[in-house]
């Protein structure tokens, strides 16, 4: 089992990159619903009054205590009382209960001695009115507090005046007359400075913070849900984790859009067309396969895929064979996948007769086709030893037959392989994937080797490894691995290759 290797910010890039559908929708759907829900909440007006404390002067009289000066902060507390709430649903909002009114006032104070009582409204006069009840029933409630102590104080001294005489008489009424005079005086510790007034508009919904904030969760989540996907999703998504999936040579890897760019112009065959657009692509798996495998005898190479011909083994096994037979080798491709023929197609040759064929008794000379290869030196026309160096043979699957793997793992497929490596340099084989059928398991120990190809975004990580112990367990001798479907971009992060050629450079190549 492979470690896996810790979370970079390149592997979050490429997340964000082929998720990045995903992400753009739910960041356009989260930012629309919230752009919505703004327009249809409804409007709300703030209005905020003013209140300053300890701006009255307090008077201390003989036998009443010293007074307590209000700060900012304890008014801002004490605004917020039901006291206060009962007073102002009584004088301008009897509609309202007094948990609903405390519920759409704040306050807040700051060291000068301010005091902002902010009232909230579905409208900017209604927001106004209440901002400005709350401030003047708090002024009004703290000038009315001293007059209690007041009140209690003159009625002592109006019950001692009954029965005292003399000096004590004298000093009882000079102490009712200071009373009468504090009374006469001003006495709330806060005042209104700053009176509400009715806003002009609303101070939400704020339409602009709606979206910004609805982007910002959408692509919060978006990134979320990418992740997420991009963890339960059992594919290999980059050629680097192919490598450390499966531990052999990384011969090449084969740009994603091989498969699919249209052919422009004349028709040819697939493999011309993937030579033609990407002739470094398979030359680089030429020269890595030869140079990495240098100590083998390299007769018959098989190529094979996990899964299924999706993956792009054909595509592989028929381009490997003209890239071999451009360095002037003699070379025959041989559709071994009896199940899914597909060989003879990519070259557009004849599907019958083929191996099935000979496998039954038919000549090898027979079913083996010739595939000229255009565009090579003329140094490699001909070496006088057997087939032309300059063309390809090609040994289609023939006709399908009821029992293939029987016919694979026969006496005769041994025969005809060894004819043929007698006759040829090397003998490339396009085999049936190995976890889908057993049709493959007999000619891997017969063979010189096995190229492995898998494709990104296709082929489930367990299934590569898995693949790759199949071929070990079987002595197959696994050459090697091709990635197939890689992005441009990351095989030149890679240091891979190969870079698209252009129209013209493709006609030169050709």
């Amino acid at each position: 089992m492979t470690t896996p290797e810790p979370f970079s910010v390149r592997q979050f890039a490429g997340v964000l990159r082929r998720r990045r559908l995903v992400l753009a929708q739910i960041v356009v759907i989260v930012g629309l619903a919230a752009f919505v829900l703004g327009l249809r909440a409804p409007s709300r007006y703030e209005a905020s009054a003013v209140l300053l404390t300890g701006g009255a002067k307090t008077i201390t009289l003989p036998g009443l205590g010293d007074a307590q000066r209000l700060s900012p902060g304890t008014a801002a507390r004490l605004v917020r009382t039901r006291e206060v709430a009962e007073r102002v649903r009584h004088a301008v909002a009897d509609d309202l209960s007094v948990d609903e009114l405390l519920g759409r006032i704040s306050t807040s104070a700051n060291a000068d001695g301010f005091t902002t009582v902010t009232a909230r409204g579905g409208s900017g006069s209604e927001a106004a009115l209440l901002a400005n009840a709350f401030a003047n029933q708090f002024v009004a409630l703290r000038a009315e507090t001293p007059y209690v102590g007041l009140r209690k104080a003159v009625r002592a001294i109006q019950r001692q005046l009954r029965g005292s005489s003399g000096p004590e008489r004298a000093a009882l009424l000079s102490q009712l007359g200071q009373l009468k005079t504090a009374a006469a005086l001003p006495a709330a510790d806060v005042e209104v400075v700053d009176p509400a007034v009715a806003p002009g508009s609303p101070s939400s919904p704020n339409l602009l913070f709606a979206i910004v904030a609805g982007l910002g969760l959408g692509l919060l989540l978006g990134v979320a849900v990418a992740l997420a996907l991009e963890a339960l999703d059992p594919r290999i998504k980059t050629f680097s984790e192919l490598q450390r999936l499966v531990r052999a040579p990384q011969l090449a890897g084969i740009p994603a859009d091989i498969f699919q760019r249209p052919l422009r112009g004349r028709k040819e065959p697939r493999v011309l067309r993937a030579a033609r657009h990407y002739p470094g692509a398979f030359e680089r798996l030429r020269t890595s396969l030869l140079v990495f495998n240098a100590e083998r005898d390299l007769k018959t190479v098989l190529v094979t895929s996990p899964r299924d011909e999706r993956e792009g083994k054909t595509t592989v096994a028929g381009n490997l064979a003209i890239s071999l037979a451009k360095v002037g080798l003699r070379v025959c491709a041989v559709d071994a996948d009896l199940r899914g023929p597909r060989l003879a197609r990519h070259f557009g040759l004849a599907d019958t007769p083929g191996l099935a064929e000979v496998l039954e008794g038919e000549r090898l000379d027979v079913a083996l086709q010739s595939f000229p290869i255009p565009g090579l030196p003329s140094f490699l026309n001909g070496n006088g030893r057997g087939p032309k160096a300059h063309d390809l043979y090609v040994l289609s699957a023939g006709e399908r037959n009821a029992s293939p793997a029987e016919l694979l793992a026969s006496e005769k497929m041994h025969e005809v392989l060894g004819e043929l490596e007698q006759r040829f340099d090397v003998v490339v084989m396009d085999c049936a994937p190995v976890l889908a059928e057993a049709d493959a398991l007999p000619l891997l120990t017969r063979a010189s080797g096995t190229l492995l190809v898998v494709r990104l975004f296709h082929t489930p990580r367990e299934a590569a490894a898995r693949a790759a112990q199949v071929i070990e367990n079987a002595n197959g001798g696994l050459l090697g691995v091709v990635g197939t479907g890689v992005p441009a971009r990351e095989l030149r992060e890679e240091g891979y290759g190969p870079w698209p050629v252009t129209q013209r450079e493709a006609s030169r190549v050709a």
